[in-house]
């Protein structure tokens, strides 16, 4: 038996990044981890053995009782794909086992996919497993997908139900401003803290209602894999030397503005410093948006 390494790249077609299902963050990751283990220009797939230390995502000592419950939590959730003459649903594994002894699973990949991820020649899109591996929202991966299949064009524009219904959101979600604050805002920020692009979006209305979202979007140079990090270090330094002590920027997720106080991000009103995670996050996010900067 050979075992085999999680590699880097993920190719998906369009539409399998178009589908229909609804993973939880943790499903998503194993599932893009072995789909990274098949070649596009593969005629079949293989029986895939991986040790589960190759998932990072599961870190504690009970990864194997983890591991049955999201392989058993997948195998009853299918996906549905759009055909020409209606539509098709399937799982994405025909088997995985686990050997207690090794560690190590076996998964052999649904075969109904070979369309999707095996001898592509256009219509599909490549992108690395990092960029989506530190993320913690589900809906961050899928818009992060979608976006990439776009980025050539530079902007997606999509229907707000159909996004919705991609995305499969609870029923709660369909009010917008929840929709907004539990997927939008969240996505924006994990998309800039951790992968290649970033976007801005537009709402566009029918009357009052927002109907329509325009994704504009946007290389994160300061991410891109083995890039260096001058601009944005650079950037970093001319904040803390043009800003100390004054406002810099208006947060609102917080409704506070942002000063810098001895090369720390602070709550003006509070005082308070930002705690490090956070301060990171608002730092890419003002590199990425810097026409927000207050002057």
């Amino acid at each position: 038996m050979t075992q085999i390494q999680i590699k880097n790249k993920v190719d998906k077609s369009y539409d399998l990044i178009n589908s229909k299902y609804k993973l939880s963050i943790v499903e998503q990751k194993l599932v893009l981890s072995i789909i990274s283990l098949v070649r596009k220009e593969d005629d079949e797939f293989k029986n895939y053995y991986i040790p589960i230390n190759q998932f990072s995502f599961l870190t504690d000592n009970r990864n194997g009782v983890r591991l049955k419950k999201h392989c058993k939590n997948l195998m009853s959730k299918p996906l549905e794909i759009k055909t020409p003459k209606g539509w098709k649903l399937f799982n994405w594994f025909s088997h995985i086992e686990y050997d207690n002894t090794s560690s190590t699973i076996e998964c052999s990949i649904s075969p109904h996919l070979k369309p999707y991820l095996l001898q592509m020649q256009e219509n599909f899109k490549s992108y690395d497993l990092q960029y989506i591996l530190n993320m913690q929202s589900e809906y961050s991966i899928r818009i992060y997908e979608m976006l990439k299949k776009s980025e050539k064009i530079g902007y997606l524009l999509i229907n707000l139900v159909e996004l919705e219904e991609l995305l499969k959101v609870p029923k709660s979600y369909k009010r917008y401003d929840n929709f907004k604050k539990k997927v939008l805002q969240v996505s924006s920020l994990e998309l800039a803290k951790y992968s290649d692009i970033y976007y801005d979006l537009e709402e566009l209305k029918t009357g009052r209602k927002v109907t329509e979202l325009k994704f504009k979007i946007h290389k994160n140079k300061h991410n891109l894999v083995e890039e260096d990090d001058y601009e944005f270090n650079e950037f970093r330094s001319n904040i803390l030397l043009n800003y100390e002590g004054k406002r810099v920027f208006y947060h609102s997720n917080l409704d506070r503005n942002i000063i810098v106080k001895n090369s720390l991000l602070v709550i003006e009103e509070s005082n308070k410093i930002i705690e490090k995670s956070r301060a990171k996050e608002l730092w890419n996010f003002m590199f990425n948006h810097q026409n927000l900067i207050l002057e």
